[in-house]
Formats: structure tokens, C-alpha cells, sequence
């Protein structure tokens, strides 16, 4: 059976950008796993970067909700899906051996009551006539090429004529696909895995700062109240644009491009990007408090964004 990763980078040059880097930590990371994107750019340089360069269907829409299909543009037999805003630390097989029993999955859990994408759980039960839903976020999907997977990304997709009379909330006045994918996954009864805090983690809810360093395969911080050490960091939403994304990125950049020293490469970078940064944010901090009279403050000295 073939195994690899697809991803989709559409529209603004920005999620181009962030597909080239997604890649070279893919080829850095896991050199021997196949690559695909999904992609309406003509940039030749894709296919340096990607096994299968898939050109995009307009007419199955724009925007989140292509990843609706990408069960039918995966020319592999098992797929994990990952959004195009990530960054892979390290190998993450691990992660084909939790997913090998199931059709369709996310790392997730299930959850059978409360409130949900403006809704609640128990208004889907009794419109669906499902059990529990599964809770997650749509960096990672994984399925394999059979009846089952087919079924389920099939279900998502007539669900969306039914996204509002669902009560689901419009996702940046669009359509998200995770509703979806959970209440398809739910009639058909597929299940999550538990990743133990290894798999895939966005900073959401970040405590404190963010520990990464993509070329010692390390990264570590405290989501809520609990300690992740993913091998995907999805960077999401402003993320890609923080200080962080874009230190990491330039550190596998001369990696990839150079085949310079790991650790050499790690330590230049670090001392570039944080001498620079750190005095930045100091001076930002210090106009602050000079104009608006806010209390300095000295820490953290690398915070994920220069105002925080």
C-alpha cells in the first residue's frame, strides 16, 4: 500500500510560501514519506518540493471547504491530510501505527453533551440521529482508499446544503469543514485516536511561550493547562505571521537549501533572530508605557507576538 501526506495551497502567495515550507520540514523530517499539494499555482517549483503537484478544481469551490475532497484527490491508498500552516518538528510515524484500524480519523476525542459550533451536541443527536460527535481540530485528518472513507467524506459534503439549517456557526462568514466532518464521522460511527500529546497542536490557548526548534526536534508549550510536545506544529490563524513561524521557517530554509550543519544552523539563526528581536520587543514595550502609561514589562523576552 502507498502511504503519504497531502496538503492544499491555494490563492494568496502566503499559503504557497507556507507549503514550501511545510515541505522542506517533511523532506527534512520523514525524506523517504511521499508528498502531494493540491494547488492552483503554476510555480514549477512545486514539483522540486512534491511528488504529485494536483491541480485544483474551482468548481468544487473555494476555501476551506476543498478539503472536503481531498479524499478524491489523494493518489494514495492511506493519507494523512496536514494544513498547509504546519511546520513537522520531527517523524511522526507513530502516527500511521495509531491510525492503521480506522477508515477515517482525527486526533480528537468523543463527546456526547454541551455546546458546539454555536449549537449544542443534543441538537445534532436528535437531527442526525447520532451518538456523539468527535471534537477536534482539522490540521490532521487520516483515511485510507475504501467504501467506508469514501462514504464519510461524501456525507460532509451533502451536509453542506445544510450548514445553517444545522445551526452550525459560519466560519469567517464561510463554510468550515470540521462540522462536518465530525457529524459525517459520526453517523458512520468512525473513531479519534489519542495522540498522548505527541501528534499535532495549534497555540491556541497558549501559556507562556513557545519552546521549537525544528532542527533538534523540539517543540514544546503549555496549551491551556496542559503540557504538548507536538511532532506537527500548526501554527494557525495570525501564527505563521509571529516571530516564531518565521525563525523556524528560515532555519530549515538554509538547512534544506545548504545542507548546512544542523546544529551550526540552529545556533547562527537563533542568535540573529532573537538579538534582533528581544530589543524590538523591548522598544515596543517601553513606547507603551512612555505613551499609553502601561506598566513595562520585561517578560517573556521572546514572546510569540511582539504586543504580548
Amino acid at each position: 500500500m502507498t502511504r503519504g501526506i497531502i496538503t492544499i495551497a491555494t490563492g494568496n502567495k502566503r499559503y504557497l510560501e507556507m507549503a514550501k515550507n511545510l515541505a522542506k520540514s517533511l523532506t527534512l523530517n520523514m525524506p523517504s514519506v511521499s508528498k502531494a499539494v493540491i494547488t492552483d499555482s503554476i510555480d514549477h517549483e512545486f514539483h522540486s518540493y512534491y511528488d504529485f503537484v494536483i491541480p485544483v478544481d474551482k468548481g468544487k469551490g473555494n476555501g476551506i471547504i476543498q478539503k472536503l475532497y481531498i479524499y478524491d484527490y489523494s493518489p494514495f491508498d492511506e493519507t494523512i491530510f496536514i494544513d498547509v500552516d504546519c511546520l513537522v518538528v520531527r517523524e511522526f510515524n507513530f502516527l500511521w501505527t495509531l491510525f492503521q484500524n480506522e477508515d477515517v480519523s482525527v486526533i480528537g476525542r468523543k463527546v456526547f453533551s454541551g455546546k458546539i459550533w454555536g449549537s449544542t451536541i443534543e441538537n445534532f443527536k436528535a437531527k442526525l440521529n447520532i451518538e456523539y460527535l468527535l471534537s477536534f481540530n482539522g490540521g490532521v485528518y487520516y483515511f485510507k482508499k475504501n467504501k467506508i472513507a469514501e462514504q464519510v467524506f461524501n456525507k460532509a459534503k451533502t451536509l453542506v446544503t445544510s450548514y445553517d439549517e444545522l445551526g452550525i456557526d459560519r466560519h469567517r462568514g464561510g463554510i468550515n469543514e470540521e462540522p462536518l466532518m465530525s457529524l459525517a464521522m459520526g453517523i458512520f460511527r468512525m473513531n479519534s485516536i489519542d495522540d498522548e500529546r505527541l501528534g499535532m497542536y495549534t497555540p491556541v490557548n497558549l501559556k507562556g511561550t513557545i519552546n521549537i526548534d525544528v532542527l533538534k526536534g523540539k517543540c514544546e508549550f503549555v496549551k491551556g493547562d496542559t503540557l504538548v510536545s507536538p511532532a506537527i506544529m500548526h501554527f494557525g490563524g495570525g501564527y505563521p505571521e509571529a516571530f516564531h513561524y518565521r525563525r523556524e521557517s528560515r532555519k530549515i530554509d538554509l538547512v534544506y537549501q545548504f545542507k548546512l550543519n544542523r546544529s551550526f544552523t540552529s545556533s547562527l539563526v537563533n542568535i540573529i533572530y532573537n538579538s534582533l528581536y528581544v530589543p524590538y520587543v523591548f522598544i515596543y514595550r517601553l513606547i507603551k508605557c512612555l505613551i499609553k502609561g502601561e506598566k513595562m514589562k520585561l517578560k517573556p523576552l521572546i514572546p510569540t507576538f511582539r504586543f504580548e
